[in-house]
């Protein structure tokens, strides 16, 4: 049981912090290099 409690917390975790992470990249390169689609 424990287990699957960690891993459902670690992916509520996880999940919103890679989209975090990710806006922060696109930030850091600057916006050409998320709008240059």
């Amino acid at each position: 049981m424990a287990k699957v409690i960690a891993s459902t917390i670690a992916e509520r975790i996880v999940s919103p912090a890679m989209g975090w992470v990710w806006s922060v990249v696109h930030i850091m390169r600057g916006p050409n290099a998320s709008m240059g689609r």
